[in-house]
Order: C-alpha cells, then sequence, then structure tokens
C-alpha cells in the first residue's frame, strides 16, 4: 500500500511538467510562429525550384507485338508457342533488344555515333507477347529509334534464335506528351514539411532551452525567494481613440480576473509590511518592460480602496510612467523641486481623487538632478512622507539597469521585485536580487506580472493550477472565504483582519 502511495505521489508531477512542457512550448510558438512559417514557404518554395530546375523531361515510343519464329512448316503464327518456347524467348529477347550489337546498327542507321535514347523490353508470362519501349528527349527521336529497334532486331536475332518475324498489335506512334511528370507539387509538399518540422524543432529547442521565471514554483526553485501572487495580462479591444487604455483599477474596461489578483498581491504585502512594522517600500524588477510602474500604481490603488492614506512617488528617473499608467498627469512641482528648495513637500504633492492616492511627480528635468538622489535631504524627504501616509510606494528604476534604486535603498528598507512572466534571464534576476541584498534591503517578496493561461489551460492565477478553469475567492473582513459573485468593482473597507488570516502563497 505504501509503495502504491508513492508511486502515485512520484508520478503526479510528471504530469504537471509535461502539461507546463506543452504550456511553455504553446508560448514560445506564438512568438516564434513566424519563423515556423518562414522555414515552411522557404522550404516549399525552394523545393518547387528545385523541382523545375532540375526536371528533365523525357518522352516514351512503344510498341506490342508477338514474335514468330521460322520452322520447317515456315513462321508459327500463333500468339502461344508453348511454355517452353515462350520461356525461351522471354529470356533472350531482353538480351538481344540491349546487346551492343543492336544499337550498334541503330546507331548507324540513324547516323549517329551513339544512341541517345533508353531501350527496354518486357514480355507477358508464358506468352510470347511483348513490348519495346524508348524513351529520349525528344519525342520525334523517341520514335525514331523505336521504328529503327524494329527494323533491325531480326538481323541481331538470326544469330541468336533465327529466323523472325513481328507481328504488331499496337503502337504508340509520336509521343505528344512528356512520360514523366516535374514533380514539383510533391517535392513542394515535403519540402515544406521538412520546413515546418525544422521550424518546430526550433521552437522546441528555445523552449527547452529557456531560463525564465514561468510558473509560481520557480521562485522557490529558482531564486530561492518567495512569490506573493501573480498579476494576469490584459488586453483591451481597439473599439475606438477614446476608449480607456489605461492599465489600472480604475478602468472599467479591466477585468475582475486583474482586480483580484492585485488584490491578492495587497493582502499579502501588507501582511508582510505588519510583520516587518514598515510603511514605506520601494517597487523594482531586474530588467526594463516587466511591468514593475503598472504593478506598483495598482498596489497604491488598491491600497488606498482599503481605506488607507497612500503617497506613490515617481523615482524612475529615465522613464518615469506613473502617470502614464494612471492616465492622468499630476503636472506642477515634484520632489526634485522640493529637494533644491524650489517649493515645499506639501505643494509637491498632488491628490488625485478618482484614484484616491496623492502623487509626488519628479518635477524638474531628472538627467541634470540625479544627484540628488546621493543626499541628505532626500533620506529625510522619505522619512517625513512616511510621517505623512500610511503606505509609501515608490517606484525605481530596474536594479539591474542603473543605480538609482541601490542609492535609495540606502533610505528605503523594504523592496517588492516584479518579474515579468517568461522574460528576463533567471541569471538576470538572480543579479539584481544579489544587488539588493548587497544593498541592505529586505526583500518583501516578488510578483509575478503578465502571467498568461497556457495551451492545456493552466493559469498562474492564486498559484493554482487547473486544467479546467477556476474559480476566484475573496478573504473577506471575517477571515472566512466565499465565492466571489460580485460584478461591479467596489471600494474595499478597513482589511486588516483579512492582512493577517489570508493564507500565505
Amino acid at each position: 500500500m505504501d509503495e502504491k502511495q508513492e508511486h502515485a505521489k512520484t508520478a503526479e508531477p510528471e504530469k504537471i511538467d509535461l502539461y507546463n512542457l506543452i504550456d511553455q512550448y504553446w508560448k514560445v510558438f506564438r512568438r516564434l510562429w513566424w519563423i515556423v512559417l518562414l522555414l515552411a514557404v522557404l522550404g516549399a518554395a525552394g523545393g518547387y525550384v528545385y523541382a523545375v530546375r532540375t526536371y528533365r523531361p523525357y518522352y516514351e515510343a512503344y510498341t506490342t507485338f508477338t514474335i514468330s519464329r521460322r520452322t520447317s512448316y515456315g513462321y508459327t503464327a500463333s500468339y502461344y508457342s508453348g511454355t517452353a518456347s515462350a520461356d525461351q524467348m522471354a529470356k533472350t529477347f531482353p538480351y538481344i533488344i540491349s546487346s551492343e550489337a543492336l544499337k550498334r546498327q541503330i546507331a548507324d542507321d540513324l547516323g549517329m555515333e551513339t544512341v541517345p535514347a533508353e531501350i527496354s523490353a518486357s514480355s507477358v508470362e508464358d506468352t510470347n507477347l511483348f513490348t519495346i519501349r524508348v524513351r529520349a528527349g525528344d519525342p520525334q527521336l523517341a520514335y525514331d529509334v523505336l521504328q529503327s529497334v524494329i527494323a533491325n532486331y531480326p538481323n541481331v536475332a538470326q544469330y541468336i534464335i533465327g529466323e523472325t518475324m513481328l507481328n504488331y498489335l499496337e503502337e504508340s506512334g509520336v509521343p505528344e506528351k512528356p512520360g514523366n511528370s516535374s514533380g514539383a507539387r510533391g517535392r513542394l509538399v515535403k519540402m515544406g514539411a521538412a520546413g515546418l518540422l525544422a521550424g518546430l524543432l526550433i521552437v522546441l529547442y528555445f523552449t527547452l532551452n529557456r531560463n525564465t521565471i514561468s510558473k509560481e514554483e520557480d521562485f522557490s526553485s529558482h531564486l530561492n525567494v518567495r512569490c506573493l501572487g501573480t498579476v494576469p495580462t490584459v488586453a483591451f479591444k481597439k473599439r475606438n481613440k477614446r476608449s480607456p487604455q489605461a492599465l489600472n483599477l480604475l478602468n472599467s474596461r479591466v477585468s475582475s480576473s486583474y482586480q483580484d489578483a492585485i488584490r491578492l498581491v495587497r493582502t499579502r504585502l501588507v501582511r508582510e509590511l505588519l510583520d516587518r512594522d514598515a510603511k514605506t517600500f520601494l517597487v523594482t524588477s531586474a530588467v526594463p518592460q516587466e511591468g514593475k510602474s503598472t504593478v506598483a500604481v495598482n498596489l497604491a490603488i488598491s491600497l488606498s480602496q482599503m481605506g488607507a492614506n497612500v503617497i506613490l512617488v515617481d523615482c524612475d528617473l529615465r522613464n518615469p510612467s506613473v502617470e502614464k499608467v494612471l492616465g492622468s498627469s499630476a503636472g506642477g512641482m515634484g520632489f526634485l523641486n522640493v529637494l533644491t528648495g524650489q517649493c515645499g513637500l506639501e505643494e509637491a504633492i498632488h491628490p488625485l481623487k478618482e484614484a484616491g492616492i496623492r502623487v509626488l511627480p519628479q518635477g524638474e528635468n531628472a538627467e541634470r538632478k540625479r544627484s540628488l538622489l546621493h543626499g541628505k535631504q532626500f533620506a529625510a524627504m522619505i522619512r517625513q512622507l512616511s510621517g505623512l501616509a500610511d503606505y509609501v510606494v515608490v517606484d525605481t528604476p530596474p536594479v539591474g539597469v542603473l543605480a538609482d534604486t541601490l542609492i535609495l535603498s540606502g533610505c528605503i528598507s523594504e523592496a517588492l521585485f516584479v518579474v515579468k512572466q517568461d522574460y528576463a534571464k533567471v541569471s538576470d534576476i538572480l543579479d539584481g536580487l544579489r544587488s539588493l541584498k548587497g544593498s541592505g534591503v529586505h526583500l518583501l517578496g516578488c510578483v509575478l506580472n503578465h502571467t498568461e493561461g497556457g495551451i492545456t489551460g493552466h493559469y498562474g492565477y492564486y498559484g493554482r493550477y487547473s486544467r479546467y478553469g477556476y474559480k476566484r475567492y475573496e478573504y473577506g473582513e471575517s477571515g472566512g472565504r466565499r465565492s466571489h459573485h460580485r460584478t461591479e468593482r467596489q471600494p474595499l473597507r478597513d482589511d486588516s483582519t483579512e492582512d493577517r488570516t489570508g493564507t500565505r502563497a
């Protein structure tokens, strides 16, 4: 019984790995499908061109006849002259047709040095019924060689089987069409299939050699860090130019699954912050284009929806994206103006009533003011912000690209790391995490962003995989779990009980 249980336990991961491999293959195929198509087209085109260029048509002229051999009583007139005689004729006739003696006579007859044609003979078993076939590249030449064979055969045959006479039954005449096709269609199909197979093998190669983060379990197995949750990809259908495209919780076109995913990350994040007795944290990633600014904005909005006072700071000096994600511009002064003494902190903080948060943008030209991040004034400003809000969310540049994040870590001790599914290499992510650890910052956890369901139906949503879909749940204030049937997005009140009772990833 124990052995059966152990076998069942070890067999289950193999199924999950197989499904995961299929999912990964499908995702790579969706990105590299053009390579597969290109190789299939090139293979088909190459095969077709090769078949056409190497095609050498031949024309076949033939005649069918019987052979009557002269005896003491004259020529035998019957088609069948006995089994022994027919067998002897069947063996001898092809030999005579292919003999050099006959070919020399044909060449002399046609005025050529050699016979530029292929001559063959066949017979019907147990009869003296024979067929001569001549193949040549020219239809008239094939017919002329055939006529020469008929005319000169008796002269050669009389030395071997005696005097014979050919009784003609059927003749092709001068052939009008080639006896062979170019085979272009078949070659096109074969080479196209070969190109398709080569493309699929290339996709398989990239699938097996991907060294990225694909699912929640990869964080513990590859990075030895904790994943706070997964955030699905959201694609907007273009209706018109005025349709809102901003990917934030304020957009009514954002799916409920995305909203629920952000709330779950928020729940686990708040619990980590409570354990650390911290209220300020930075959001970063290993490389650009992983969606860290989008995660930072939506976490700030989600924190405000549970009743918290939130300030969102845009510290990505190279590529500020907070206002773009929010779909609105705070305008006016920013924290760089505060650091240069042009305005006070309260004046630089801009409330966004629709989002329920306050935003501290950059303000002045960031490229010339990067050195301000090194000063004590910036650290003092962060401490002051912590006193003005329940949570301070700081969007920073990718840690693997610029040193700004490591500079900021000197005054911000907590970090949330965003990883886009199947994007950055594990080595790059590890380098970023090592840099954070080396700077003394504490990692609250990671977020797997832009997750997609695979071809087998797996979803990285809530860390639960299912081939048959999923059912969403929300943790209420009492800590109990209830089925989520809400269709309208409603502001959440204080979820402090949820923060302490929610299950860990």
